[in-house]
């Protein structure tokens, strides 16, 4: 999960994108790259340098679900809503995404502000909202059921890992390899293009109970959802966080007109989910 926001910029906070300044200064790329317009000032060109540009990138994986061989899986992924999530072709440009999240508007939720679910990229003002995001993925906003406060936490941990025996734990977490084998599968999935951690080998338990709420053929708001962890991880991206969503983002602002530098290639693609 996304950890808590903070702002990482100065103590007193990000410039209000709305507010005039005559000490900012758009930071422009060499001339033979383009001269476009990657930071909008050097304090963001400074977190990128120390905190992003050597960062490791955590990479959606997509699965197609005709071929997959656990059609439990397959059922999993449709029942909660996400299979339009799963067969999204998955491009993601570092470069791109890492610049976004250092020059993220962090007023971007606040109304009657003049760039209210915008945000800058390489010079230009672009949409960013949880209706951007169901345009893209194409999701339906049916049927929506939040993830109750008070699951039973014994039948949780029997459904996760198939006993009868599993509750209470043996250790202080969930642990992924005691997952039944469709579960573990699906926890993957959920961690590379729901959820993202880089950290997967245990988990908490209210992950577990995400976990089940989804499992069990629930559909929660995903689109609310993946922005609210896009923003956090944006608000605080001078903190160590590893820069996640990277096909996503790519693709909402490529398609957007954003431009690419020149030879900015995609990073190498991740296997597909398929066991």
């Amino acid at each position: 999960m996304a950890p808590k926001r903070k702002d990482p910029l100065t103590k007193k906070g990000k410039e209000k994108v709305g507010s005039s300044s005559s000490r900012r200064q758009l930071v422009v790329t060499p001339v033979d790259d383009g001269g476009i317009p990657r930071f909008q000032g050097l304090d963001e060109e400074n977190i990128y340098n120390k905190w992003l540009m050597k960062k490791h990138l955590w990479v959606e994986r997509k699965v197609v679900l005709f071929d997959f061989s656990f059609f439990e899986m397959a059922n999993l992924i449709s029942y909660c809503g996400c299979e339009r999530v799963a067969g999204k072709p998955h491009l993601a440009y570092p470069l791109l995404v890492k610049e976004f999240l250092v020059n993220f508007n962090h007023a971007i939720e606040e109304p009657a502000t003049d760039h209210q679910y915008t945000t800058w990229v390489r010079g230009k003002w672009i949409k960013f909202s949880p209706a951007v995001i169901t345009d893209y993925y194409g999701l339906l906003a049916n049927d929506i059921e939040p993830i109750p406060a008070n699951l039973d936490m014994t039948q949780v941990t029997q459904f996760l890992y198939g006993r009868t025996d599993a509750w209470p734990l043996v250790g202080p977490k969930f642990l992924h390899n005691q997952l039944t084998d469709s579960l573990c599968i699906f926890y993957i999935f959920v961690c590379y293009n729901i959820d993202p951690t880089s950290h997967r080998t245990d988990f908490n338990e209210f992950r577990a109970q995400f976990l089940y709420h989804l499992a069990c053929g629930h559909k929660i708001d995903l689109e609310n959802y993946i922005f609210q962890f896009i923003v956090d991880l944006a608000l605080q991206c001078a903190s160590g966080c590893s820069p996640m969503f990277l096909c996503l983002i790519s693709a909402l602002f490529l398609v957007e007109g954003v431009s690419l530098l020149p030879r900015e290639e995609p990073e190498a693609p991740e296997p597909p989910i398929n066991k």
